[in-house]
């Protein structure tokens, strides 16, 4: 049995990894369970609440409880399935802001285990750039204009003239005043695959993962292997990241 808080950047194979949890018998996974709750500081109790919560739907049986964020996309599934599995032997959640918390949950549990997904730098800091775009319709576009905002949001940066966005800004590390998207994405991943580096050098239950480990049965059985699956299911692919090779 074990508690997956799964690690990662972002847009690098988490949500291939959630997938290949929740096929696993007596197994599930959620991503970004409750971001409303979360920060990338000063959030410790809100992470100790979910490893109490994953502790006792392993150990209770089921009497189990959860805080989930139903304004933040698909959480319905995972949730079914947490509630109705008749026992549960690995539970758990991916975010990239559990990482500043990682030796505090390890103060609290000796069950818990981090994988971490590692994507090519430069794919990821592209996918970001995507993603953060916001696309706004003609008129505020020339209300972002007039404000002197531009048409992106910068998580990892205060200043230049980048949309706020209080929710997930604060889930994000700043990495510094006034720097470019790309160079603040390309920082942060820097910063964060250094303290994953770190962590796994300290602690035998952080262990980082390539993407294409998602790619071959043999890479599929190690990862699961590592988050405590006793019997895994290798044979279904799941990619759900374009960037994966087919």
């Amino acid at each position: 049995m074990s508690i997956v808080f799964g690690l990662g950047s972002g847009r690098c194979g988490t949500k291939s990894l959630q997938s290949l949890l929740n096929i696993q018998p007596n197994s599930v996974c959620f991503h970004e369970v409750n971001p409303s709750c979360m920060a990338w500081s000063g959030a410790e109790h809100a992470v100790l609440s979910v490893l109490a919560d994953f502790s006792d739907a392993i150990n209770l049986g089921s009497d189990r409880r959860l805080s989930i964020d139903y304004e933040a996309p698909d959480r319905d599934k995972p949730l079914d399935r947490y509630l109705s599995l008749g026992k549960i032997d690995v539970v758990g959640d991916i975010a990239s802001y559990y990482l500043p918390y990682v030796e505090k949950v390890i103060e609290s549990s000796d069950d818990v285990v981090f994988p971490c997904i590692v994507r090519q730098k430069d794919e990821v800091v592209e996918s970001f750039v995507n993603k953060v775009s916001v696309n706004p319709g003609f008129f505020k576009k020339f209300y972002y204009r007039y404000k002197g905002k531009k048409c992106y949001r910068n998580h990892w940066s205060s200043g230049g003239g980048y949309i706020d966005d209080p929710r997930w800004d604060r889930l994000h590390p700043n990495v510094g005043s006034g720097l470019a998207l790309r160079d603040a994405v390309a920082k942060y991943y820097d910063e964060y695959y250094e303290e994953v580096d770190r962590l796994c050098s300290e602690f035998r239950n952080v262990k980082l993962f390539d993407m294409n480990v998602f790619n071959s049965r043999e890479g599929r059985r190690k990862l699961l292997r590592f988050c405590g699956v006793e019997n895994p299911v290798v044979d279904e692919v799941v990619h759900e990241n374009s960037g994966f090779n087919k």
